[in-house]
């Protein structure tokens, strides 16, 4: 965090809001530099660094969130954000400046630069322009409805509609491997019907792609010609029968029957939702809750009814529009149905890229004793995991799997990953080869809220571990799961002990001495505004209680006299997520 020597801090600022803060803070003072990559967490920025800003820096970053550029024409529209977003901008900013109780002079170059006429102006035309127009979630909403395709289908919502893809991307099976006359008569039939599914789902938006439907549709019957063609150099043996829709196997999914034996889930469909982006699902999908079975299927085949392309080529941003538990439940799906295509493939039975329903069952049959469970209840019923709902199963493998524990600090595998001492800081080697600033077997310290200070300010020399206040995400993002939420809740504590200490006189320097370090937290705890004794009135030692406790309570004290938060969803740096 900065060195604000003169800066008047809150002292009961929440501690997520300041980290919000100092990121935007960040964000700004990379583009004013010219960096192409934001400041990182740790970096401090001098007071001479934060008072040669200008109204100006702070316009033209402005104009770059807002616009995509510094230098808008005055009737270009914003393309992001609202004046909401540049209010939260202004005020992040203004946080950290040396002189921000001062209004800007502009013929000095002193005081605020937030509170210049510049600065305001701006935010007033874009409050003005959101008055008429519509804040950016209404101008989003407007500009997705304006022009959309008319309702081709009774089973798709009139806010979206298939992509049009071009005519080397349309849904096509996968080419037969050799050259069997059954494999050429299956090509040609998945080539057929993957052109009458594409065009179905393209009949909606033909007015505004003509050239293309003809282009796509020339393409399709060039490629059939030509298999039909080298068909005829061969001699055509009888046809394997096909399975009958009313032969479906236990556990399918009817949605799936009608896909036949043809592979169906080797089709990729993809739907253009209401904000633009394109996902291998409509917006009025949910997330399945299936059995075992039925879920294996889908994964592997996909649901051809209702043109879903096969769960194994979903990515995070196909089902994220759900909400934060779609993706763990596509994370859990896939742990899960990798457990059953391990075990297939070692007993012979590998899954295919593109598979047909039976050799997904038969895949399925063979991999289904990967699990490690009982075979009965705890009441002595017999358990048939096929039928089990995949959620089901996720949380019994989570609690019968042993939890592991932290690998103990180990001082020989530190000495022997230990590279060098530069500039006060002790660097390691580790394993994948890169350079960190603990070792391998280091564990985030618990410690008491005194001795956590020393360690920020004065590392451990013994250990030969640098002052934690050095850290980055990069440095611990291998070990322990939360260390990097960890240094995030320590970096902001002691950031307030820091502010708070700077108040009462005392010096925050990059080489203190531990007696030094123990001197400023004695005094800048107080910053923290924790009570002093407990709800049933015992007094409470602050600085020998943990760290975590410490942010625990400051959490709490925070959560009711914290900064209300704007209305309208703000834009940050992604680089937020490492503070």
């Amino acid at each position: 965090m900065p060195t604000m020597e003169d800066s008047a801090a809150k002292p009961n600022l929440e501690v997520k809001q300041l980290q919000r803060y100092y990121t935007v803070l960040r964000d700004f003072m990379a583009h004013r530099d010219g960096r192409g990559e934001i400041y990182p967490p740790s970096h401090e920025f001098t007071q001479d660094e934060l008072g040669s800003i200008t109204p100006g820096d702070i316009v033209k970053w402005m104009n770059v969130k807002l616009y995509n550029k510094e230098d808008p024409g005055a009737e270009d529209p914003p393309l992001n954000g609202s004046h909401h977003t540049l209010d939260y901008y202004k005020k992040s900013i203004s946080y950290f400046m040396p002189q921000k109780d001062e209004s800007w002079d502009s013929e000095t170059k002193t005081g605020n630069p937030t509170r210049s006429p510049s600065v305001n102006k701006l935010i007033r035309r874009i409050r003005q322009f959101d008055q008429e127009a519509g804040g950016a979630k209404k101008r989003k909403s407007s500009a997705k409805t304006t022009g959309s395709p008319k309702k081709s289908r009774a089973s798709l919502p009139a806010k979206f509609a298939p992509m049009i893809p071009p005519p080397q991307s349309i849904a096509t099976a996968i080419p037969p491997q050799g050259g069997a006359t059954v494999q050429g008569m299956q090509h040609i039939l998945r080539r057929m019907q993957a052109q009458n599914a594409s065009f179905i789902d393209l009949a909606g938006a033909l007015s505004q792609s003509c050239e293309m439907f003809k282009s796509t549709l020339q393409a399709h019957n060039q490629a059939i010609n030509a298999d039909i063609e080298s068909l005829k150099k061969m001699t055509l043996p009888g046809l394997a029968p096909a399975i009958p829709n009313a032969a479906r196997p236990v556990g399918v999914p009817k949605s799936s029957v009608a896909a036949g034996s043809v592979g169906a889930g080797m089709l990729d469909w993809q739907y253009v939702h209401p904000d633009g982006v394109r996902r291998r699902v409509p917006p009025t999908w949910t997330f399945p809750h299936d059995s075992l079975q039925e879920m294996y299927i889908l994964w592997h085949c996909g649901d051809y009814r209702n043109r879903i392309s096969p769960m194994k080529l979903f990515q995070g941003s196909d089902v994220g529009f759900l909400g934060k538990r779609s993706k763990m439940n596509l994370n859990e799906v896939k742990n899960l149905m990798k457990i059953v295509d391990e075990e297939a493939t070692k007993k012979g039975n590998k899954p295919a890229g593109a598979m047909t329903i039976g050799e997904a069952m038969k895949a399925f049959q063979s991999g289904l004793s990967g699990f490690d469970f009982h075979s009965t209840t705890p009441t002595g019923k017999q358990r048939d995991v096929a039928r089990l709902k995949w959620s089901t199963l996720t949380k019994y493998k989570t609690s019968t799997s042993p939890k592991k524990k932290a690998k103990p600090y180990d001082a020989e595998t530190a000495k022997a990953e230990f590279l060098a001492e530069e500039d006060d800081q002790y660097w390691y080697e580790h394993g994948d080869g890169k350079k960190r600033r603990v070792p391998s077997s280091w564990q985030f310290p618990m410690l008491g809220l005194e001795d956590m200070y020393v360690y920020w300010h004065c590392g451990d020399k013994e250990r030969k571990i640098s002052p934690m206040k050095r850290f980055t995400g990069s440095d611990i993002n291998l070990l322990q799961k939360r260390c990097k939420t960890n240094l995030s809740e320590v970096r902001a504590v002691m950031t307030i002990i820091d502010l708070e200490a700077k108040k009462k006189g005392k010096t925050i320097s990059s080489g203190m001495t531990p007696d030094e370090a123990k001197e400023c937290c004695a005094v800048g705890y107080l910053g923290l505004k924790i009570p002093k004794t407990t709800a049933d009135g015992r007094p409470r030692d602050i600085l020998k209680m943990k760290w975590s406790s410490a942010v625990k309570l400051k959490k709490a004290k925070s959560g009711n006299d914290s900064d209300d938060v704007e209305a309208e969803e703000v834009e940050l740096p992604e680089a937020e997520v490492d503070v």
